[in-house]
């Protein structure tokens, strides 16, 4: 059985691989979203009563700020270290920097609002870090829940990616690992703000998330009924439909061909139809309309969608959308011109084991599978927000008094 990665979409990337593998967007939250509970103040984080050395911790950069097993807070009950908190602030503090780089956006300082119209950016990356340590509790909420628990294969497979972290990051790439080159992979985790403890706990919620998939929704979710399918189809206002298309634009460039080149592209478009519908047995005409799409189409589309496009409202052309819209399944369109070309439009049912076009964006997955990690990816952010509630961070690192600035250079 080969195991995929669902839904941690902020949290489950590679550990030394981190830029670029978190969600694509930055998280922004409303005040309901925010814990706003702490705790007495940790004893090695000064307060304004106290007369202690401000040149040690708030002044300190980075890791090094604080002691990395310092409890700063808790999430469902559960102690969470410097050395965690630290982990997803650096990630997050990188990300954000990448993001604003690649968007052509400075950021001013700490203090400013670029990232979001609602929160700092100090915000946005302390409330990022936090969802993600509440995300992994989540899943082990979820999985105390549910009874489910690492197995046999889980235990192969992360021993497996171990010896292969240690021979590729520490060792000499020979498939073979020492006690030296696993005593020299620990002091690799330490130089990346980690330890073994943290490195197995990251591991270990990937697999548990991938298990929980895998008992509520099955294989790629196979257990997601037709019935289920056919709400969701309903729900969202789901259509499929195949096409012919003769483009009247350069699909290269978008410029538009000749008058001549156009006016081949109809006179062909014309003689396709007349084919189409000179066939009044409806299986024959579908087959002929295959053939042809196999053998005229110019979609781009068409090598990755050969059996035809599922789509809800918005996600493709108007005209193409509203074309398919007026027919019943399997009925053919007239010829509709679009600021693409020239189409002829076969509607079909939606199938569940069909790729979803939207889904493409993430890899190529069925309806099914779609509908199993939309569904999960809901019932995991219920559990994160009720962990994120239940988060107390202690003084000097929530949001309201954690002076980012003085940890990570901007």
């Amino acid at each position: 059985m080969t195991k995929k990665l669902i839904a941690l979409a902020l949290c489950l990337c590679m550990i030394f691989a981190m830029a670029g593998c978190s969600s694509s967007k930055i998280e922004t939250y409303s005040e309901d979203d925010t814990a706003s509970a702490t705790t007495e103040p940790d004893a090695s984080v000064p307060t304004d009563d106290e007369e202690a050395d401000t040149d040690t911790a708030v002044e300190a950069q980075g890791y090094a700020a604080f002691d990395a097993d310092e409890i700063v807070g808790t999430v469902n009950g559960s102690d969470v270290t410097w050395r965690e908190y630290y982990y997803w602030l650096n990630y997050y503090t990188s990300y954000v920097q990448y993001l604003a780089a690649s968007y052509g956006v400075t950021l001013s300082g700490w203090d400013a609002y670029e990232l979001s119209s609602s929160y700092t950016n100090a915000e946005v990356v302390i409330l990022n870090a936090q969802s993600a340590v509440s995300q992994y509790r989540a899943v082990e909420a979820m999985a105390e829940d549910y009874g489910v628990t690492l197995d046999e294969e889980d235990e192969e497979l992360m021993e497996s990616t171990y010896q292969s972290d240690v021979d590729t990051y520490a060792g000499d790439g020979d498939g073979e690992v020492t006690d030296e080159e696993i005593a020299a992979f620990e002091e690799y985790l330490a130089e990346q703000f980690m330890d073994l403890d943290l490195y197995n706990y990251l591991n270990k919620i990937q697999y548990l998330d991938e298990d929980l998939f895998l008992y509520l929704y099955g294989e790629d979710g196979s257990r997601v009924t037709d019935e289920e399918v056919a709400a969701y189809v309903e729900q969202n206002g789901l259509m499929a439909a195949k096409h012919i298309l003769l483009m009247t634009v350069d699909s290269s460039t978008g410029e538009a061909l000749t008058d001549e080149e156009i006016a081949e592209k109809e006179a062909t478009i014309e003689e396709l139809y007349a084919q189409l519908t000179a066939v009044e047995d409806q299986d024959e005409m579908i087959a002929l309309f295959d053939e042809l799409t196999a053998e005229y189409t110019e979609d781009t589309g068409y090598a990755y969608y050969p059996d035809g496009y599922i789509f809800a409202e918005g996600e493709m052309v108007e005209e193409f959308e509203d074309a398919v819209e007026a027919l019943e399944e399997y009925q053919l369109s007239e010829i509709v011109e679009s600021s693409y070309g020239y189409h002829i439009i076969l509607r079909i049912p939606v199938d569940a084991d069909a790729t979803y076009t939207v889904s493409t964006t993430y890899g190529s997955y069925s309806l099914r599978y779609y509908i199993a990690s939309d569904t999960f990816t809901a019932l995991l952010d219920a559990y994160t927000t009720t962990a994120q509630n239940n988060a107390v961070w202690n003084d000097g690192f929530g949001t309201d008094t954690m002076e980012l600035a003085a940890i990570f250079e901007l």
